[in-house]
């Protein structure tokens, strides 16, 4: 078994669920606020 993580932009999710799902991959989304992306480009 093996784990991918992905964090993609909301306007990709729902055609690269379908295409995981597709290709037999389980998917589980977890929701986000987008505070994590606004951190690291404040400490740059």
């Amino acid at each position: 078994m093996k784990l991918l993580v992905c964090i993609i932009n909301d306007v990709y999710r729902d055609h690269l669920e379908k295409v995981l799902q597709k290709a037999g991959y389980r998917v589980t989304e977890l929701a986000s606020s987008g505070g994590f992306s606004e951190r690291a480009i404040q400490r740059s």
